[in-house]
């Protein structure tokens, strides 16, 4: 549903906070970084503030996962494509 996917556009976050990651940091799998996702996270004493998030693409728009990142704290997002998502096993 992203309109400008595939136009050649670089590679970068416009909404994305800065963030100085630099050093070994604890990753913490956050799902699709919902809002509910890191609730669901902190409901359990999974600590976000100062890790890497990883979460999948899909369910919100990217520069909602960025958001809510930064929000809960996170040094820094990394978004993957999972292939129960994507490609192959969704036809």
């Amino acid at each position: 549903d992203d309109p400008t996917s595939g136009q050649g556009t670089p590679l970068f976050n416009g909404y994305a906070a800065n963030s100085d990651s630099v050093g070994a940091r604890p990753v913490v799998y956050i799902n699709y970084c919902r809002k509910e996702d890191f609730d669901y996270a902190i409901k359990r004493n999974i600590t976000v503030t100062g890790n890497v998030v990883l979460c999948r693409y899909g369910g919100i728009f990217r520069g909602q996962k960025a958001y809510f990142a930064e929000k809960y704290g996170a040094v820094a997002l990394l978004l993957y494509s999972d292939p129960a998502d994507d490609g192959y096993m969704v036809g």
